[in-house]
């Protein structure tokens, strides 16, 4: 009889898992089919301008490697992104090396500095 409920417990938890597996996925599926908002397209375009000539090696954390993908996806579906995505370009034109790093620092979120 105690086999029978540890078995009994380890299936249900096994459903519950691959229940929760399932909903994380269709989540993460809706999130990327959303397109960008206005102040993902400006930190994108901030951190592909701070990347240019910063002489400090960056990486993109998990968050900004997702939006990079989404962005990639949005360009193919939405013929107005690339539009919105140089607009928000322009504002960061002409700065200098140091000014793109403090760019790159304004959004941890999306970027770190590497450490060798």
């Amino acid at each position: 009889m105690k086999v029978w409920k540890i078995a009994s417990v380890t299936v249900l938890f096994a459903l519950v898992s691959v229940y929760a597996y399932q909903e994380i996925q269709v989540n993460q599926e809706i999130q990327f089919r959303k397109p960008l908002t206005t102040a993902e397209v400006d930190g994108l375009a901030a951190i592909t301008a701070g990347q240019m000539d910063c002489n400090w090696s960056y990486e993109s954390t998990d968050e900004g490697e997702w939006l990079r993908l989404r962005s990639v996806a949005e360009r193919k579906v939405d013929v107005t992104f690339q539009a919105r995505f140089m607009a928000a370009m322009g504002k960061y034109q002409g700065l200098d090396p140091d000014k793109q790093c403090d760019l790159l620092d304004k959004y941890p979120n999306l970027v770190r500095r590497w450490h060798d």
